[in-house]
This record gives structure tokens, C-alpha cells and sequence, in this order.
């Protein structure tokens, strides 16, 4: 098996039409280092994170479609990568079948709680969210406080699950082993995030709101998100009357430009309804914006 990639994102898909989805994540999840490093030593550096996880998932495969989510940040070179492809390998033979597995390698998208991972996979798979019929994500990154002082090194895993819409599932409880190294005592990070998303899109709609009455032209609004997620609805009810510049709509990035230049150069207010989730992909129009002058919102 070689990885595929899309983008940032690294991946090999088995195909499975089976629309029971059982998500992982791989480290301090299924696997662990078996030097006792924080960080592998090289790709023979791994064993089962607990040691009924081989047979837990043979048991599952045919179940449910396994599926694995992993965020790798250093994974910054080939070689790197080339070496994680041979540790995966090992992984498949050892468990004698192969599940699909997702690697985020950048700080976009495809990075836990981001669901880029999972939209690769539905589109991949050919399925829609309303396709899925059971959807279960384990990960070890709750975060968790514990009695000791010490505390998860992150909460992403528990946000990703809540992002793709999934049951959250702890290690401990998918293969039945306690934690061991401290008690429990609460979660960090704790809010409700239904809430705090209601009231951060309120905050935001009021700043369009105030943004469209005020009189200023050379203004600049870059809409951010993934596909699908309510951009140009946003557009159309609190912006309308602005030059809307959109890669769907022209096609071609040249065009794109060559209008986006001719708004700015004759300060009207503009907004760039495309996904721009890369700093790249916004600093070349924030860059342009600024040499005008004009007021730049995103």
C-alpha cells in the first residue's frame, strides 16, 4: 500500500459500501511507542496502545466500517512520510486486513476538530452526511483534568466527533481498560458548544449588519469556510449590493484576479465568496487590498 493524497491530506480508502462508521484515532488510541518515547523513534517504533486492540478489531471489522483519523504535524517531509507509509503497512499485516486511514499533515482543514478528513472520506466513499447510518469516533484527546495535576494534551478528538456530528467514544471504553493514572475530575475547555456557536454566528451577522450601513466604499470581505457550510447564503441576505467575486462563478482564477483588480481599483465594496481556508490563499488578496488601503473583514 502507497498513500494517495488530496491536498495536505495523505490517505489510503478501502472501499466499504458498509454505512456503520467506527472512527479512530491512531495514537494513544490503537497504538502507542514501544521505546516508551513521546515521539516514535522510527517505524518499527509502535505496539498496540492496549493489548485486546488487535483482537477488539478483528472482532468489529465486518461490523463496522473502521475507519482511522490521525493528525501528523510531522510528517514535514517525504522521507517522514515515506517512513509513517511503512509503519502503517506494518500495522495492516500484523492485523492481517487494511482499514482506510486519513493523515492531516498542515494546520488547515483536514487538521482534528476540522472535518476535512471526514468530508475526504464521505466523497471518497460516494456517501452523504444522511447516508450514515451509525456513526461512533474514539480518540484519546478529550480533554480530560484529572486529580493529579496532569490533563489530556488536547480536546480534539472530543470536537471533532461533536463537528462530524458522531457519538464520542474514550479508548478505555471501546476496549474495556480503565485509566490508570489518575481519577478523573472534569474536562477543560468545557462550554456548550451549540450555544457558543449560536452566539459567535449572532456576534458576526451584527458586525455584517453594521458593515452594509455604514457609507465607507474600499471595503473588502473574505468569506472562510468549507464547502456547503452557508457562505453564500451569508452573502446574499447581509451583502447584497456588493460585487461578489467567486471561483465558482468564473471559473478560472485569472478571471477571478482580473475582476477582484478592476473592484479594487475602483473602490467598490467587494466580497471574495470562496472557501480561502489557506493563509496563502488569503494573503494574496489581502496583500492586493492593502496597498489601496481599504478596510479588509473577514
Amino acid at each position: 500500500m502507497k498513500f494517495l493524497n488530496e491536498e495536505t491530506c495523505y490517505y489510503h480508502y478501502v472501499e466499504n459500501s458498509n454505512k456503520q462508521i467506527l472512527g479512530f484515532d491512531l495514537d494513544s488510541t490503537l497504538i502507542k511507542t514501544k521505546s516508551g518515547a513521546k515521539f516514535p523513534t522510527d517505524a518499527k517504533d509502535w505496539v498496540y496502545q492496549y493489548p485486546s486492540v488487535k483482537e477488539k478489531l478483528m472482532q468489529i471489522k465486518d461490523k463496522f466500517n473502521i475507519i482511522i483519523f490521525s493528525n501528523q504535524k510531522g510528517l514535514n517531509t517525504q522521507y517522514k512520510i515515506n517512513e509513517f507509509n511503512q509503519k502503517i503497512n506494518d500495522i495492516y499485516t500484523d492485523l492481517g486486513f487494511e482499514v482506510s486511514i486519513f493523515i492531516s499533515t498542515k494546520d488547515d482543514i483536514y487538521r482534528k476538530p476540522h472535518t476535512g478528513m471526514y468530508k475526504l472520506f464521505l466523497k471518497l466513499s460516494n456517501f452523504k452526511d444522511e447516508d450514515i447510518e451509525t456513526l461512533i469516533y474514539c480518540g484519546d484527546a478529550a480533554g480530560r483534568l484529572y486529580s493529579n495535576g496532569t490533563k489530556d494534551f488536547s480536546i480534539s478528538d472530543n470536537y471533532f466527533a461533536f463537528n462530524i456530528d458522531s457519538e464520542f467514544k474514550l479508548p478505555e471504553d471501546v476496549f474495556k481498560t480503565k485509566k490508570d493514572s489518575a481519577k478523573i475530575i472534569d474536562q477543560y475547555d468545557k462550554i456548550n458548544l451549540l450555544s457558543y456557536i449560536q452566539e459567535k454566528k449572532s456576534e458576526e451577522l451584527e458586525k455584517l449588519k453594521e458593515l452594509k450601513k455604514t457609507n465607507d466604499t474600499k471595503q473588502l470581505v473574505l468569506m472562510v469556510g468549507l464547502p456547503g457550510c452557508g457562505k453564500s447564503s451569508i452573502v446574499r441576505n447581509y451583502l447584497s449590493g456588493w460585487k461578489v467575486i467567486s471561483l465558482d462563478i468564473m471559473k478560472t482564477k485569472k478571471k477571478m484576479m482580473d475582476e477582484f483588480n478592476d473592484c479594487i481599483n475602483h473602490g467598490l465594496n467587494t466580497v471574495v465568496d470562496n472557501t480561502n481556508y489557506t493563509i496563502d490563499q488569503r494573503k494574496v488578496l489581502i496583500d492586493k487590498e492593502k496597498k489601496k488601503e481599504n478596510k479588509i473583514k473577514i
